[in-house]
């Protein structure tokens, strides 16, 4: 079974903002990180799969079958990225409200994270802080059971503590449920390297990869080698050089066909390093 399936999706927003074709998939039992600069179409890609908004073409699939909007609905937990349209409510009236949307809404998690969280039942959002709105939002989304998660940005503006309260919760959510996913969209590197199974790149619109986490770090390496600089430029996988203390500081994006090059050509490597997951993002968007 697949979670969410695109296949072909496009939108125009305006003369400005248009995404797509957008085709990839996402797995029960993943996290998947929504990486992308401002203007990638992250947010629009979101509200698509949240029906918000609805694709000029392409097709959907949620959970292998075309539902209609009340039936996926109830599978899905939404944290948009403001709380706008929130402003006038109290965690309190909202929690009524969500109680009669869901029939699977928990009054007893609702209850739990307003006490782990901190959270004040009965002031209006507009009166909390932005990360106080934004753990509202995502206790609202945990509050009854789906089987996928989608969060626009969940840890923006959120302090330290309440980032590590956070991420408990999203990791329970997995545990409780080997099925569930979660869609998130972040900014935040250390976010993709502690929570993100998969990768998914955004640039002008179109998707431009889907990687394996861990994978896609392990390709990542900055070499330093002696040798011919023609040579090691035409290296498979090498996208930058540099001279770094007489020896030539190398950064390749596929290790495994970079090393068997320096082999073939006897090149000797003086040391090398992993490349943090910030320079990979850095990179790939």
């Amino acid at each position: 079974m697949k979670v969410i399936s695109l296949q072909g999706i496009e939108k125009r927003m305006d003369k400005q903002v248009h995404i797509g074709p957008l085709t990839f998939q996402i797995d029960p039992g993943t996290i998947t990180a929504l990486v992308g600069n401002n203007g990638a179409g992250k947010s629009t890609l979101i509200r698509i799969l949240t029906g918000k908004v609805f694709p000029d073409k392409g097709v959907i699939h949620r959970f292998d079958q075309l539902y209609s909007e009340n039936e996926w609905k109830k599978d899905i937990g939404y944290v948009p990225q403001t709380a706008i349209g929130y402003e006038q409510f109290s965690l309190k009236q909202l929690g009524e409200l969500y109680q009669i949307g869901y029939k699977n809404w928990s009054k007893d998690t609702f209850n739990r994270l307003i006490e782990a969280f901190n959270l004040p039942k009965n002031k209006k959002f507009e009166t909390l802080s932005v990360g106080m709105q934004k753990k509202g939002l995502i206790l609202l989304a945990l509050s009854h059971s789906t089987k996928l998660l989608i969060l626009d940005e969940p840890l923006s503006g959120v302090d330290l503590e309440s980032q590590e309260l956070i991420t408990k919760e999203l990791v329970s959510y997995m545990d409780e449920d080997p099925n569930r996913s979660i869609l998130f969209a972040t900014h935040i590197p250390e976010e993709v390297k502690q929570l993100a199974d998969y990768i998914v790149c955004m640039k002008r619109g179109t998707v431009t990869g889907q990687y394996e986490k861990d994978h896609l770090i392990q390709k990542f390496k900055r070499l330093w080698i002696s040798g011919s600089e023609e040579k090691i430029r035409n290296l498979p996988g090498v996208i930058n050089v540099n001279i770094n203390g007489g020896y030539w500081e190398v950064m390749t994006e596929q290790i495994e066909l970079t090393e068997v090059a320096l082999r073939k050509e006897n090149l000797h490597v003086i040391s090398e390093q992993t490349i943090s997951i910030t320079e990979v993002l850095r990179i790939l968007v």
